[in-house]
């Protein structure tokens, strides 16, 4: 994406910080306009309806990013499911992320749909979840939502369960992390443009997962 596509979707910051609706969506649209794929437009465009109680253009907005760059759905996942839910299909939002998830097997879609999953299907249908993705990818992030699970299954003893999560969850810490490409800094958060080096889009929309097991 160039540098005139953020730059108009700077002035959308501005005009959204001030409460200038209609210069936001301007100024987002003439960044698509200059750049169709530009993710950071679509993303505030459903952020602006959403904001405002419409969340089916929110949805239709940030459903976009699949024809734009798959691997920043994991930037919407949560934006999307909470405007499912709000229109009280919070079963149809969890088919649509994993539906993306069987398409593009982001790391940061399965955290959210095992969260919606022990929501609203439980923890035997979440338990199922994790123990495929650690098959599938072993990692501690998968082990420990594995062990969340069970632990609120009846079936299991509760108390060593937790006491084995909580070992993991230390092991963890927060290892997720966004690596700029120009110059190395790691985020623990999504940036468009890198703290250290002023690099545009240099952090990539998915994390790093520093927790895999080897």
């Amino acid at each position: 994406m160039n540098g005139k596509t953020h730059y108009h979707c700077e002035i959308a910051l501005n005009a959204i910080l001030d409460k200038d609706k209609k210069s936001a969506i301007k100024s987002l649209n003439d960044a698509l306009d200059a750049h169709k794929k530009c993710v950071r437009a679509n993303i505030l465009l459903g952020d602006l309806d959403a904001e405002d109680g419409d969340h089916n253009k929110a949805i239709n907005h940030w459903k976009k990013i699949e024809f734009q760059d798959p691997e920043s759905l994991g930037l919407v996942a949560a934006k999307i499911l909470n405007s499912f839910e709000k229109l009280k299909k919070p079963e149809e939002g969890l088919s649509l992320l994993n539906l993306y998830f069987e398409n593009y097997k982001l790391r940061s879609l399965l955290n959210v749909i095992y969260e919606a999953t022990l929501k609203l299907e439980g923890s035997e249908m979440a338990e199922e979840l994790a123990r495929k993705e650690l098959i599938r990818k072993p990692s501690l992030q998968a082990l420990d939502q594995l062990f969340q699970a069970r632990a609120l299954n009846s079936k299991h003893k509760e108390q060593d369960i937790q006491l084995i999560q909580q070992t993991v969850r230390n092991a963890i810490g927060n290892r997720r992390l966004f690596t700029c490409s120009s110059c190395g800094f790691k985020a623990k958060q999504h940036h468009w443009q890198c703290p250290a080096c002023n690099a545009w889009e240099a952090l990539p929309s998915e994390p790093t997962e520093m927790n895999e097991i080897s």
